[in-house]
């Protein structure tokens, strides 16, 4: 789920996300993954996180964050859509 769909970050991200997933998977080695049970009982570990995505003059910085972290960062970048 996005928490704040229309911020334009949000936005050009979106179509991305598949080149996001072969970055990843480049970097670990692999040209083929399989997500299983165990992965998404991680994800269910993690529940109430969120990505923040910056466009940073280094780079594109993806970073896990909790929701109230998440809650502060929209509140200080754009808030959440009406």
């Amino acid at each position: 789920m996005e928490l704040n769909p229309n911020h334009p970050m949000t936005q050009a991200i979106r179509p991305e996300w598949y080149k996001i997933a072969i970055i990843f998977m480049l970097r670990n080695g692999d040209r083929h993954t399989v997500i299983d049970h165990v992965d998404l009982r991680l994800l269910d570990s993690v529940e109430g996180c969120s990505i923040a995505v910056q466009d940073k003059d280094d780079g594109l910085h993806l970073t896990i964050v909790t929701a109230d972290e998440a809650e502060q960062l929209l509140a200080t970048h754009g808030g959440r859509p009406s």
